[in-house]
Parts: structure tokens; sequence; C-alpha cells
């Protein structure tokens, strides 16, 4: 008995050395026209407001746009807004688009505009804010089959503009193009688990050259990323996002199915191995068992004898 369970530990102790195979890389979604992805937000606009509210992306469509076939995506949200943390919360409504080439879902361009609703005791009518970001070539935040371990780098010349509308005060806007690179990174496989579920994701990190981080968790299942998270160059957080639910088919037997296995593989290794050593040991026990047998049998024969 004892021998057996040494060679039970002894094979634990071998198999914690094999790696274990990974879940097959992350291929190319394939978006329709009704796929969408609800995130709970909280986005700090710089030093300006902070805003909180569930966020919907929308495929449109497809459409062409500066020499690409992009997805048209639609970005919706609202919720409450509060800027520099000392007036209070107000409400507001968004509206926006995000360009993604269709043939590696690089980033043409997104846009976004906000309008808060002015409380009654501040003076003014309307306050709205308008951003746009434009890149060229494309920013491949993604470097489909995605695969753990995985690096690369995009530099892109990026336009942005910036524009406050407001009564309260004179419209404030800035502009300037600038190039930007970017290191990307895929971290780790990792089981998140949101308010939308259990997803196996690819960590990805993205680290910008003023020190800008972001960590995007992508996922077979859903088919875009499962939540987000962005920090500054001193570690500040900037922006969580997190799946609330969605709506996305992912291609027949390419969905968590085999995540799921692999995070209990360590556990029916186990459970496999426990059984073929509790079998190996019953049959070696009744081996043993049916050659004593004979030898108790003369024995009792030979007592027979002498009585």
């Amino acid at each position: 008995m004892v021998r057996w369970f040494v060679l039970l530990i002894c094979a634990l102790a071998v198999l914690t050395t094999i790696p274990i195979p990974v879940l097959a890389d992350m291929n190319l979604p394939e978006f329709n026209a009704g796929d969408k992805w609800v995130y709970s937000v909280n986005f700090k606009l710089e030093d300006m407001a902070t805003l909180y509210g569930d966020w919907t992306y929308e495929v449109q469509g497809e459409t062409q746009y500066s020499g690409h076939q992009v997805y048209d995506v639609s970005l919706s949200g609202e919720g409450n807004a509060s800027f520099g943390g000392t007036l209070g919360m107000f409400e507001y409504t968004l509206d926006g688009l995000i360009y993604m080439r269709v043939s590696d879902l690089a980033t043409v361009k997104e846009s976004m505009m906000v309008d808060f609703d002015i409380p009654d005791f501040i003076s003014g009518d309307y306050f709205s804010a308008f951003m746009n970001i434009s890149y060229d070539p494309p920013l491949n935040g993604f470097d489909f089959p995605i695969k753990e371990g995985d690096t690369w780098s995009a530099t892109t010349s990026t336009t942005f503009s910036v524009e406050i509308i407001t009564d309260l005060m004179e419209v404030n806007s800035t502009s300037a193009t600038v190039s930007v690179t970017t290191d990307f990174e895929v971290e780790s496989k990792e089981t998140v688990e949101v308010a939308a579920g259990k997803f196996s994701t690819y960590v990805i990190k993205a680290t910008e050259v003023d020190g800008n981080t972001t960590y995007t968790y992508m996922s077979t299942k859903s088919g875009y990323m499962v939540k987000s998270r962005l920090y500054n160059s001193t570690g500040v957080s900037m922006r969580t996002m997190n799946l609330k639910s969605y709506s996305f088919t992912a291609p027949s037997g390419d969905g968590d199915l085999f995540s799921d296995i692999m995070d209990y593989l360590w556990l029916l290794i186990v459970l496999v191995i426990v059984i073929i050593a509790f079998v190996v040991m019953m049959v070696a026990i009744s081996k043993r068992r049916r050659e004593q047998e004979p030898l108790i049998s003369e024995q009792s024969e030979s007592e027979r004898d002498r009585i």
C-alpha cells in the first residue's frame, strides 16, 4: 500500500513539470450589423471631468473610409459626470463612432460628442465637448491570430482635435498632429469574470511613448474586449471598462468550451491518476491474495494431518 502511494506522489510531481497546451489562438472575428457590446465605464477626461455610465458599441455595417474597408461602429452612452470633483454630479449623453478596418480591426478614426445637462442652479444652458482622432496609417492594436507571447509595434500619425462648446465661457479648442509609437505585448491568457459572464481572454499590454499603459482583455467568445484598463505614466487609473452584456455569435467550435476544460485540467489529471492508481493497487492486492490462497490451503491440510 505504501509503495503505491509513493508511486502516486512521484507521478504527480512529474506531471507538474509538463507544460499544458494553451487555448487555440484567437483568430480575427467577423462582425455583422447588429453585433454590440455594452460596457460599464469610468473615464477621466484629464483634469476636466470624470464620466460614469454605460456605453454601447454597435456594428452598423461596413463602409469605405480613407481608402479602407471598415466596420462602422456607433458609440452611444449616458450616465453621470463629475467636474473636478467639486461641482457635483451632472448627467450626460454621448454619441460617437469608430471606424475599424475589416482586415485586422485596426482603428482608422474615432470621434465622440458629449453633451452635459447643466443644472438650474448654475448659470448657463449648454456644455458640450467634441473629440475627433484619426490615424494614418490605422492603429494596429491587434495582431491576429492573437497568441500568448506575441509582441509588435505600431507607429502612426495621429491627428486629434478637442473642442469645448458652452455659453459659460469662450469656445476652447485645440488640435495637433503627432507621430506616436505604441508597443504591444500579449502578456498572458487569463480567465476573467464580469457582469456579462466568465471568459477566457488574452491580455494585451499597450505601452505608449508618454508612459500611458493600456491592458485590453480580448475574448473569442465575445468577439471583442471583455474589459480594459488605462493608466497614465504615474500609474493613476484613467479609464476602466467592464463588459455588461453583448450580442455576438462566435464561429462554430470557436467559443470558450476548450478554455473551460483547460481551467480544470489539473483536477482532471489528478482524478485520472488517483483512479488508475486505485485500480492498479486493487489488482495487485487481488493478485497477492490469489498467490497466498494455496499456501493457506496447504497450511490447513498440514494442520489437519497433525491432528
